[in-house]
């Protein structure tokens, strides 16, 4: 089990080093919320103890960026008292604890071991996971956008911790992207230059959306997800009910040698990220494989 402290003040970084690494688990530290980010990136730890109030960036913004590339690294937010409205928001934004300066060893210990319990505790249940042959999964979603985030982390989530960290974030991009294109683009048949339009103006695109969700048949159409995975690859199949769009004619974007302003994004970002991306029929189906 790996640790990685972030505070500004040399005192308390030193102090809870020394709590960690009594308990036989090694520590990195980082004098801020920046620099922490870099060393996070580069260590990527189980467990994260970050101060609140820090130069560069404080607490609440490193727990955002670190969410953004990895959602099962456990945080902990350092607070002195009365601060607990940060204690909250951070809670609310994805900290799974938090613990008030001044600390001391008898509150700080217990809470290591803890933690590090639930650690051995995921490998365990990753191994476990491990075991299964093969699984699968179908899940079908309305047109609520604000849960496509959602879904992707639970889709990822499914994958039972065989892909690695360092490229767990950039699988959930990739499957936000085409998820939000199959309700976007497929379901509400909402062209590229239409949402480009959209985005110009003040809430247009979630007043462009709710005009084509006024519509009964297209507010009625679903997103089907597809997903298999065994010992050698993960593999999602995204299928909405749109008219499609003619992929054959952009062999650029499928091949990554282009960004095209109507298809591009989308392709070319789970390009990025998946092994292979594939899109069947009509183009209102498509295939990512990731190896493992």
């Amino acid at each position: 089990m790996k640790v990685l402290i972030v505070d500004d003040d040399s005192s308390s970084r030193t102090l809870l080093k020394n709590l960690v690494e009594e308990q036989g688990y090694p520590a990195a530290v980082a004098p801020d919320g920046r620099q922490g980010l870099e060393t996070f990136r580069h260590l990527h730890p189980d467990i994260v103890f970050s101060d609140m109030r820090m130069p560069e960036m404080d607490g609440l913004e490193l727990l955002e960026a670190i969410r953004q590339e990895d959602e099962s690294a456990i945080f902990v937010l350092v607070t002195g008292f009365g601060c607990e409205e940060y204690a909250v928001q951070a809670l609310r934004n994805g900290a799974d604890d938090y613990i008030h300066k001044p600390i001391f060893d008898t509150d700080f210990v217990p809470l290591v071991k803890k933690l590090a319990d639930r650690v051995k505790g995921r490998s365990s249940e990753r191994e476990v996971r491990a075991m299964f042959a093969q699984r699968t999964l179908t899940l079908e979603l309305d047109n609520t956008l604000d849960r496509v985030p959602i879904i992707a982390g639970q889709l990822l989530e499914e994958t039972g911790g065989t892909i690695p960290r360092d490229e767990r974030g950039g699988v959930r991009i990739g499957l936000i992207e085409l998820l939000m294109n199959a309700i976007e683009h497929g379901n509400l048949g909402i062209t590229y230059e239409q949402k480009e339009a959209a985005l110009r103006r003040r809430d247009g695109l979630a007043e462009l959306t709710g005009r084509r969700l006024a519509q009964p048949d297209l507010a009625a159409r679903r997103v089907t997800v597809y997903f298999r995975m065994d010992a050698k690859t993960c593999e999602w199949v995204i299928a909405d009910e749109g008219a499609g769009f003619d992929w054959l004619a952009v062999p650029e974007a499928t091949t990554g040698k282009a960004i095209y302003a109507s298809h591009g994004r989308g392709i070319m970002l789970s390009l990025l990220y998946f092994d292979s991306v594939e899109y069947e029929g009509l183009g209102n189906v498509v295939r990512l494989v990731k190896r493992l």
